[in-house]
């Protein structure tokens, strides 16, 4: 909460922003309760602070998130993004290059909110073009050629992750150990890449490839979508407590990235734990297996609450 000239308000608008002065005067001048955050001008603004939206301002949000869907992603709400977006498709008829536009945003945006949607996406996208390319101008068709052209490459390269994660489940570790290398040759999603070779090697016993792995992928972290990051600090927690090393440090940074709700998502991970259960103390086991099940499923780190590991605090800090 916060006062100027004698005003309260809730919250302190950010700096960066300019706000309406959208509260009527006497209003202010005689009420001694806190009043009401203002309106953002910027209306992309309002839409993420969840405002009142009237049909027109949502359909100005839509023109904006089409020609600009990255806003989305810098403010953590690509889901909300791909809805209304999707609302916007099924409800209005669009010029072809605006949903063109459209498909690909929520081509992009899902690869990050649900990657296996963003599939479904890109080929609806890819088939709008081949049908309505036509209805563009020179540049447009150029463009969203190129764009549209360079990700059937990709698609290759995601089968070929679905393959190697078909050997992994089947048990054929050298197959899939293979097939991650070729995948890191083309330089193919790296963080996630690497942490998926990290997991085979482990599968292998091949502790000293996977902790080689498990490096290179911190290394490239600030490329790596947001469910990445966890298991790249599971697998250093796991490869420190084979060591008979304190991973202390690795689940602080770990307990500060679980508050976010984006960063939960399936892993089968709980083979490789239980390939070291002889290895590992009873709680440190039973811990790993509780960390796992957390990644997984937004609301299960209390379960981690029990385990000192977790509870304890880094000496000066």
């Amino acid at each position: 909460m916060y006062k100027h000239d004698s005003i309260i308000y809730y919250e302190t608008p950010q700096n960066s922003d300019i706000y309406f002065d959208d509260q009527p005067l006497e209003t202010m001048l005689n009420s001694s309760q806190p009043l009401q955050i203002p309106s953002p001008v910027d209306i992309v603004r309002q839409w993420f602070e969840g405002l009142v939206m009237t049909k027109a301002m949502e359909g100005l949000v839509v023109k904006i998130l089409i020609n600009n869907y990255r806003l989305a992603i810098e403010e953590n709400r690509e889901a909300e993004a791909c809805l209304i977006l999707k609302t916007a498709l099924s409800e209005t008829d669009y010029p072809a290059v605006d949903k063109l536009k459209a498909l690909i945003a929520l081509w992009k945006l899902s690869q990050v909110s649900a990657p296996d949607e963003s599939k479904e996406y890109y080929s609806s996208a890819k088939e709008f073009f081949n049908q309505s390319g036509n209805e563009m101008d020179e540049n447009s068709r150029k463009y969203w050629s190129r764009l549209l052209h360079s990700e059937s490459s990709d698609i290759v390269l995601y089968s070929l992750r679905a393959k190697a994660y078909d050997e992994f489940e089947a048990g054929r570790y050298a197959e899939a150990e293979k097939i991650y290398l070729n995948l890191i040759g083309h330089k193919f999603e790296l963080p996630g890449t690497y942490c998926h070779l990290a997991r085979v090697q482990l599968l292998m016993h091949d502790e000293n490839a996977a902790l080689k792995s498990i490096n290179c992928a911190w290394k490239l972290r600030k490329s790596a979508v947001k469910y990445v990051l966890p298991r790249i600090i599971f697998l250093k927690i796991l490869l420190l407590m084979l060591d008979n090393r304190n991973p202390i440090v690795w689940i602080f940074r770990l307990k500060s990235l679980v508050a976010d709700d984006s960063v939960f998502l399936q892993w089968s991970i709980e083979s490789t734990i239980k390939q070291y259960e002889l290895r590992l103390s009873s709680q440190n086991y039973f811990f790993l297996l509780s960390l796992a099940e957390a990644l997984q499923q937004n609301g299960k780190t209390q379960s981690l609450e029990e385990y000192d590991i977790w509870t304890s605090r880094i000496p000066g800090i």
